[in-house]
């Protein structure tokens, strides 16, 4: 079975179809079974034809040793068992008298009636009584002129009922080997048939349930009851899959109509801001507008990017990662770009970055992470508030963990467990701007780089936690560098 090995054939295998692999085995067992059938019946015949030829030569043997009357004696007297095989045969003995044949001896009436006279030809074949004979009739004359006593007035026929003995088993054997393989045959074309209504209904069935799913019933499930075994596996699978598809059409849905209101806003803004340009008397006044202009423009294209950013990280899109990337410095600059909007209002900004702390990353896609953190607290920290930014090693150099906190009051207890979705917000009014994507696009980051993220349960502080692995030893002197190399931006960094 080495050709199964090559690909070639294998291939060949799989486009066919069971119903070619059934006919062309049933084909191939037909042609077996007619090779054989024809050789049985051969041998059979041969087998037969060899049989009467030595019935005839031992009958002859006793006739030319015993003569007649030896003969008549064993047909008598021992009821022909002298005789193997006799059995299969029935006997006629004729003597010539007046100058014509007589019967002189029969094993059978039915034989004897059909049999007035020696046959003319030594070998032919007669039906008598509903049944097909072969009758041999050897020229006695001529064989016993080399005997003792030649026999030129005894004649004898031997009557072979056909088929024979070894024809008929062969026959049955023939019906046999016939009637398996057409209940083979019915049997499989009726399991075949049955295999095909069911898979037909079966995938009837899921393409009307898979259309209904294409035109908005996305909450459609596929029965799993199905009685072919295959299709409950396809079935299962559609079924982990189908969940997910509703999920990414509900979720688009969603986002459709968000990003309709989130851009409906900056759209109006600019509009606003042209049209009083064009009502604008100085140079001043046009400028200053201009600005706005660009600001709106800046935030909307801000917005676009970390929603295109989350939805690539959803999609899977490789990513290209660096093996040891410094969290700590981007972490810093991050800081630095922001602190003016952090401290915006009075607010004190505390920041403890410990140095050195490295990650398996992509920079761009952590420093958006750090950066959305940082623009989530300086959104919902209030006036006066202080917020604090921390970036520490365990002793044993092995993790990290990032804390990004503000004192203004926690995350409200209704939204802590949907924080992270999307189009979550962390205020239920509309008096911060904003998609609603910052979290859950710092947790589509997190998860890509294989680090948690969480929030803190309390009422007084909003806390977001990051941990994750350090991409290298770092040992227990940054965790120290951490704590005691603190910077304070309280008055001052």
């Amino acid at each position: 079975m080495t050709w199964l090995a090559d690909p070639r054939p294998r291939a060949l295998l799989r486009r066919l179809s069971s119903g070619v692999l059934f006919y062309t085995m049933m084909g191939v067992a037909a042609a077996g079974a007619l090779a054989l059938s024809l050789s049985m019946v051969d041998r059979a015949a041969r087998s037969d034809r060899a049989e009467m030829e030595r019935t005839q030569t031992r009958l002859l043997s006793v006739l030319r040793d015993d003569g007649l009357s030896g003969l008549s004696f064993q047909l008598d007297v021992l009821d022909r068992a002298g005789l193997p095989g006799w059995e299969n045969f029935d006997l006629v003995l004729w003597r010539l008298a007046g100058g014509g044949w007589k019967q002189h001896r029969a094993t059978s009436e039915r034989i004897a009636g059909a049999l007035a006279s020696p046959p003319e030809t030594p070998d032919t074949l007669r039906r008598i009584g509903g049944d097909s004979y072969r009758i041999l009739t050897p020229d006695i004359a001529a064989l016993s002129r080399g005997w003792t006593l030649p026999m030129g007035d005894v004649a004898l026929s031997l009557a072979f009922r056909q088929p024979g003995q070894e024809m008929r088993t062969a026959r049955d054997v023939s019906i046999a080997v016939w009637s398996g393989l057409a209940l083979a045959f019915l049997v499989g074309s009726f399991l075949m048939a049955n295999h095909k209504r069911r898979y037909r209904d079966g995938l009837r069935e899921m393409n009307q349930l898979l259309e209904r799913f294409s035109t908005g019933e996305t909450g459609l499930r596929i029965p799993e009851t199905t009685p072919a075994p295959e299709l409950r596996e396809l079935a299962r699978r559609l079924n982990r899959v189908l969940p997910l598809i509703d999920e990414l059409v509900s979720g688009l849905r969603y986002f459709s109509a968000n990003m309709a209101h989130e851009l409906k806003t900056p759209l109006q803004l600019i509009r606003n801001d042209l049209s009083r340009m064009r009502t604008a008397r100085t140079p001043a006044a046009r400028a200053e507008l201009a600005d706005g202009i660009d600001r709106t423009i800046d935030q909307a294209n801000a917005r676009i990017h970390s929603l295109m950013q989350f939805f690539r990280l959803e999609a899977g899109a490789d990513i290209p990662m660096r093996r040891a990337l410094d969290l700590s410095d981007l972490a810093e600059v991050a800081v630095d770009d922001m602190l003016d909007v952090l401290e915006r209002d009075d607010r004190r900004v505390r920041i403890e970055i410990a140095p050195g702390l490295r990650v398996r990353g992509n920079r761009s896609l952590l420093d958006l992470m750090i950066s959305n953190l940082l623009t989530n607290a300086a959104k919902y920290a209030p006036p006066g508030a202080e917020i604090s930014v921390s970036l520490a090693g365990d002793p044993q150099g092995r993790r990290f963990r990032l804390t990004v906190a503000n004192s203004g009051g926690g995350f409200p207890r209704d939204v802590r467990a949907r924080a992270f979705e999307r189009f979550s917000r962390a205020r239920s009014d509309d008096q911060v701007p904003g998609t609603g994507i910052g979290l859950s696009l710092i947790r589509a980051i997190a998860d890509r780089h294989g680090f948690e993220v969480s929030i803190s349960p309390s009422d007084d502080i909003a806390e977001v936690v990051i941990t994750g692995a350090q991409a290298q030893q770092t040992g227990a002197r940054s965790g120290a560098q951490g704590a005691s190399g603190a910077q304070s931006a309280a008055g001052g960094r």
